[in-house]
């Protein structure tokens, strides 16, 4: 692999130095072009981060598990809510619907299914209005979220009907 990393970079080299490009200016300009579009997506990741850790320590979460505890287990619930808002805590309600009914429980799939009908929306939409400098999205974020709320309807459904 480094050899072939090696090729690229001398192949680079090479084809600039043939068109007579000044390298090291374009690879400054890259530089400066990427610091600011790091700059723009800096403050959406932030504010999205900072969501995540006020929806985690304010206990809606439990109050919405609790909500809906004659229908599905905690675990569930959890991993439903946070899936549009991190992948990683979603995967971690996940892995906890693992260990406690284990992988071909019917909880276990429905999470399964849910986690790959959908994605990280908030996360995503953050990144991509950001890069693409949008300020105003309407109704754009409530249409992701509502078709997110859809497949996990779908995921609960369809596991439901196949593995009972």
């Amino acid at each position: 692999m480094a050899s072939l990393l090696m090729a690229v970079m001398l192949f680079i080299l090479l084809d600039g130095w043939w068109h007579h490009v000044d390298l090291y200016e374009s690879f400054k300009q890259g530089v400066i072009e990427g610091l600011g579009l790091l700059k723009s997506l800096l403050s959406g990741l932030l504010a999205l981060l900072t969501m995540v850790a006020i929806l985690e320590s304010s206990g809606l979460l439990k109050a919405v598990a609790d909500l809906l505890a004659g229908f599905l287990p905690a675990e569930l619930v959890g991993m439903m809510f946070l899936r549009p808002i991190s992948s990683q805590a979603s995967l971690t309600f996940l892995n906890q619907l693992y260990q406690s009914y284990g992988p071909l429980h019917l909880y276990s799939r429905m999470g399964t299914l849910a986690q790959g009908a959908t994605d990280t929306t908030l996360y995503v939409l953050s990144v991509y209005l950001s890069a693409v400098q949008i300020k105003d999205s309407g109704y754009l974020v409530w249409l992701c979220l509502g078709l997110d709320v859809l497949a996990m309807i779908f995921a609960i459904f369809f596991a439901i009907h196949i593995f009972l």
